[in-house]
């Protein structure tokens, strides 16, 4: 299968986009302000517009079953009915976890919409090592590592799967101009809890996601200085977007200021 980052080819996307650190002294900090008359900063419509891709994919036609995860879920959840996804030629929507329970459905096609965790990778080896569908079409709501790819080519003996994409919604939208990670027990950032990690992991996803999803190209990104959780967020940010060339846009939303905050 191919492997496409955000609906489009490698490759295609091009230009350079611009994120810079503010001194430390002032406030520098991670909250998203959004200009509501401008569609291309709304987070409902971005999530919506993704949802729509995986249902309505040309490369996928006919009767399909879509499997989440437990967050995609929740992201699908809040810009799609069930009655509005049934009308879309799906025939079951599914937990990815939950596709063992059942008998062999060859006459249907699987749209998987996962994050890409290593938890999901698993799930997914285990279902491609005896396939329930006919077909497997991959879409992960963030950014793919090539050492993830390399994993999911190898379990896919039966070659099944035939494409694999990046839709950038690795976040639930609450509002047009708001979204969340529906994180639990957050205090822990600012704490030595050894799980802080992930959590500040977590969160960085989603902020890049979500930059990603809206096309945007922050003109500075700031932090509170009196916080390490707001620094420590702010600083990867910024170095995994400038790692990653999926961050250059052809037509960029600029002038945004990414804040980080702890509250």
């Amino acid at each position: 299968g191919s492997h496409c980052r955000g609906g489009e080819e490698r490759g295609v996307l091009v230009g350079v986009g611009l994120v810079r650190r503010r001194n430390r002294r002032t406030n520098s900090t991670v909250s998203l302000s959004f200009n509501n008359k401008d569609d291309r900063m709304n987070v409902i419509a971005a999530t919506r517009s993704y949802v729509d891709r995986i249902v309505s994919d040309p490369n996928n036609p006919g009767m399909k079953v879509l499997l989440l995860d437990n967050e995609t879920t929740k992201t699908v959840a809040t810009v799609y009915s069930q009655t509005q996804i049934l009308e879309r030629d799906v025939y079951l929507v599914e937990r990815l976890e939950q596709t063992s329970r059942h008998e062999i459905m060859k006459h249907l096609k699987a749209a998987v919409f996962v994050r890409p965790t290593y938890a999901n990778l698993e799930l997914l080896k285990k279902e491609l090592a005896s396939p329930k569908f006919a077909e497997y079409h991959l879409y992960f709501s963030n950014v793919v590592s090539q050492d993830f790819l390399n994993q999911l080519a190898d379990a896919d003996d039966s070659e099944v799967v035939r494409q694999v994409q990046e839709f950038y919604a690795d976040y639930v939208a609450v509002n047009e101009d708001l979204f969340t990670v529906n994180q639990r027990g957050s205090l822990r950032l600012s704490t030595d809890d050894p799980g802080r990690g992930d959590m500040t992991d977590r969160n960085v996803s989603a902020v890049l996601s979500c930059l990603l999803s809206l096309k945007t190209q922050p003109s500075a990104i700031r932090y509170q200085a009196t916080s390490r959780v707001a620094r420590r967020v702010a600083t990867e940010v910024h170095e995994r977007a400038e790692a990653d060339g999926i961050f250059q846009f052809k037509n960029p939303s600029t002038g945004a200021l990414l804040l980080v905050l702890d509250r």
